[in-house]
């Protein structure tokens, strides 16, 4: 098997607007991922989020609260194995700011937090954990097995 010989380290956003959770995918994907992005040399994850969230969405009136959890996953990309450390966290924003995509690869939907079971949400394990913090704010850890 091939490795990329890195850990990328990811910033994520739990964003709820009216019982709604704000979800990321490409265009042409089936499945979904909270927005945020890769946590740049001497940055912290708090400012990466705060950039990624203007950069893709274009609000600039996020709110980091706290640390929701953390999820290490590996998965297979196609041509190796990445390894990624997603740190999520509990953002407020502005209600009346809209979300529109900033980026023409990139498309944003409300989704009811009561259809999330029905839905392919990655990373794939750290769905339920994102849906247990939904439902009683219980932070998590998901490590590698």
């Amino acid at each position: 098997m091939k490795y990329k010989n890195q850990i990328e380290n990811i910033a994520r956003a739990i964003i709820v607007k009216n019982d709604q959770l704000l979800l990321c995918k490409m265009k042409k994907a089936d499945w979904y991922f909270l927005p945020g992005g890769h946590i740049e040399f001497s940055e912290s994850a708090k400012n990466t989020l705060l950039r990624e969230l203007n950069e893709e969405i274009g609000i600039s009136s996020a709110k980091v609260n706290c640390l929701a959890g953390i999820a290490e996953n590996q998965y297979f990309n196609g041509k190796f194995t990445q390894h990624e450390i997603n740190f999520f966290f509990d953002t407020d924003i502005n209600n009346e700011e809209s979300i529109k995509s900033q980026e023409n690869h990139l498309e944003f939907d409300l989704v009811p937090i009561s259809n999330l079971e029905s839905i392919d949400l990655k990373p794939e394990n750290a769905k339920q954990s994102i849906i247990n913090y939904l439902n009683n704010k219980q932070n998590f850890w998901i490590p590698l097995p």
